[in-house]
């Protein structure tokens, strides 16, 4: 597997410096929700773009076993979230945990929740949510037949058909209800009312995690259960046996757990998070080492000794930028924690953490990562080898922030033919890609700099939101300063179509465009080269939105001298579009668009949502900003759901359009 990163800085003399792991997350939340209508019980939490703005809006399920609650979703304002919840649910239930993802291919982010508990003996249905386009609707349209007292669901394509099943794990501890785990079948956006498999034996399951455990293609369950064995169902081609493949050999109150490779073997490991509240064990994150296909059964990784009791989620994430998997946890009414991994080593103890100064306002549900702030932002191309069989395969990077082409021997596969989770970053193909060597092409954005969101049961404090304050991705780039009479001529050299269409500017007032190779003229008595000097480049596409570069150890001494440039990379992408708008629209829209860099032909391509192209127009490719009317009478589009491609045929960016 290999993946080619398009918009960082091309190297001319110096290696990219590798970054030192270090947790640089806020010694204080960046953002509190403030809910002062509502007291919601917060528990189930995921950063998906619901609205499709492309941010990330924070999506909670509420109520938990302590109040029906409205569930919610925080919009994304730019680069943080509205405090209160401009979203909703216009019913209230008892939401325990949700897993978002696209479940009728309409090209927009639904939201499956598990009910838990009032406190007496009542069960309640699970639900989806689905995504009219511009939101959530407002009660969910789908129930399960199957009414239970569930704490955690996921999504999985368990047959390989391309949609996303649905997962449970139900039961309550509290008052000794065990149940089976239970699979609802997705087909092309139909979701069974009834199970189509459940386990034979019931459980005190309280999550449920999809992965490619065995490397076999087909995506596994595993369950962590309370207060009994953890387990795990490995997928037999299609459908899962009655009974455990993996069992621990740990009996302990597991309530949370995840999948991710640890220590970077290729192989998926298991998390789980231990809490002592109905069990006479001690409260610990325990990681199970996958040895080439199969768990361990006693976990070898345990957290060090502290004073949490209460461990309650589990989430893996690049949080240092180092290449590794760091793990968020965290306990009710205790910090929230992160365990930094180091060279594929986990530390016992936490690197960082926080709590309020009243340890009772927190009371950890779930953590997430995500770039809130879009601020780390990197598009890239994955290429994976097929072998004919695989139905699944996972991308170097997660969470997928936004997912592009996915491409099958050189043919742009249609959505309907593969789903996707991105907060797992694997991708399940309905047939297994041919046979070959790279052969397999997405195209992804991901992010260097992951914040970190806790919800929080704590129904009068918030939810909060961590930012991430790394440098992100700093690289050392050769300078070459050349003394030419009373001036210094700088000059460096940066990677095709990646700040085309930006400027660099100075201070002194110098202005230099410049593309691939070029250079800036400045005067030897100047600041410019000696010390320190700020520079600043704006993206045209981003109003007024500044980064520093920062030039060192420029000296006027010698006649040929290198110097050294700090840059954040971003994603700078030669075209793009700014705004659809209206959307949804009846008639008409203007497609905004702007090209930063020198490109050839540039086309707007519109596609239904079964990937069938409808219409191709050439439209304006100069550098600049551009509108294009797009009228639904000259294409003759009915209503539905539509997505518009904007490709030079190497490149693309995209946006969904609702035609009512």
């Amino acid at each position: 597997m290999r993946s080619i990163f398009l918009l960082y800085v091309l190297l001319v003399v110096f290696p990219v410096c590798p970054v030192i792991g270090v947790i640089e997350l806020s010694d204080e939340p960046d953002w509190t929700s403030d809910e002062a209508d509502y007291d919601d019980y917060s528990t189930g939490g995921a950063f998906v773009d619901i609205n499709g703005d492309i941010l990330l809006d924070f999506v909670c399920g509420n109520g938990n076993d302590m109040s029906s609650d409205y569930n919610c979703v925080y919009y994304n304002t730019g680069n943080i979230f509205e405090e209160e919840a401009s979203w909703r649910s216009g019913d209230e239930d008892y939401g325990a945990h949700i897993a978002c993802g696209d479940l009728n291919k309409d090209g927009f982010m639904d939201m499956v929740i598990g009910n838990f508990w009032d406190g007496g003996e009542q069960a309640y249905a699970d639900e989806v949510y689905f995504n009219t386009g511009d939101g959530l609707e407002s009660e969910p349209s789908w129930h399960s037949g199957v009414l239970n007292h569930t704490f955690g669901v996921c999504l999985i394509d368990f047959d390989g058909d391309g949609d996303l099943d649905i997962a449970t794990a139900s039961s309550n501890r509290y008052i000794g209800v065990k149940s089976p785990i239970l699979l609802y079948r997705n087909d092309d956006g139909n979701i069974s009312v009834f199970p189509v498999w459940s386990s034979a034996d019931s459980f005190y399951g309280s999550d449920v995690f999809a992965g490619d455990i065995n490397g076999d293609g087909w995506l596994d369950l595993v369950v962590a259960c309370d207060g009994e064995e953890n387990v795990a169902f490995i997928n037999q081609g299609g459908y899962f046996r009655d009974s455990p493949d993996w069992v621990s050999t740990e009996k302990r109150g597991s309530i949370r757990c995840v999948l991710g490779d640890v220590n970077g073997d290729g192989w998926l490991d298991l998390a789980v998070a231990d809490n002592e509240q109905l069990t006479s064990e001690d409260s610990r994150v325990r990681v199970y080492i996958n040895q080439g296909g199969e768990l361990e059964s006693t976990a070898s990784w345990v957290s060090g000794v502290d004073d949490m009791k209460y461990y309650s989620c589990v989430a893996f994430g690049d949080v240092d930028n180092d290449g590794d998997l760091d793990l968020a946890s965290g306990g009710w009414w205790e910090p929230v924690v992160v365990f930094e991994n180091i060279d594929g080593v986990l530390e016992s103890e936490p690197s960082w953490e926080w709590q309020p100064s009243k340890s009772s306002q927190l009371v950890c549900e779930t953590v997430v990562w995500g770039d809130i702030d879009s601020n780390g932002l990197v598009y890239t191309t994955d290429y994976l080898s097929g072998d004919g069989v695989r139905h699944t395969y996972y991308l170097d990077h997660k969470p997928v922030y936004q997912l592009g082409d996915v491409r099958v021997d050189g043919e742009v596969i249609p959505y309907t033919d593969y789903c996707y989770d991105y907060k797992e970053g694997w991708i399940s193909f309905a047939e297994p890609p041919s046979d070959g060597d790279d052969n397999i092409e997405v195209d992804y954005t991901f992010s260097v700099s992951l914040d970190l969101g806790v919800t929080n049961w704590h129904s009068s404090t918030g939810n909060y939101l961590f930012f991430n304050q790394i440098d992100v991705g700093l690289f050392d780039v050769a300078f070459s300063a050349e003394r030419k009479g009373d001036d210094i001529i700088l000059r460096w050299q940066i990677i095709d179509n990646c700040f085309d269409g930006y400027n660099i500017y100075r201070e002194m007032g110098v202005v230099q465009d410049y593309g691939v190779v070029n250079s800036l003229k400045a005067k030897v008595n100047d600041d410019l080269i000696v010390g320190s000097s700020p520079f600043r480049y704006i993206d045209d596409s981003v109003v007024n939105e500044q980064l520093t570069y920062t030039l060192t150890g420029v000296s006027g001494d010698s006649e040929d001298v290198l110097a050294t440039v700090r840059v954040y990379p971003q994603t700078c992408p030669s075209f793009a579009f700014a705004m659809v708008y209206p959307n949804p629209l009846s008639h008409t829209a203007i497609v905004n668009y702007t090209v930063n860099g020198d490109v050839g032909q540039i086309e707007l391509r519109v596609f239904d949502i079964s990937g069938r192209l409808m219409n191709v127009h050439s439209v304006n490719s100069e550098r600049g900003e551009h509108n294009f009317i797009f009228d639904r009478d000259d294409i003759g589009l009915a209503d539905g759901v539509y997505i518009l491609q904007l490709t030079d045929g190497y490149v693309s960016d995209f946006r969904r359009v609702v035609i009512y």
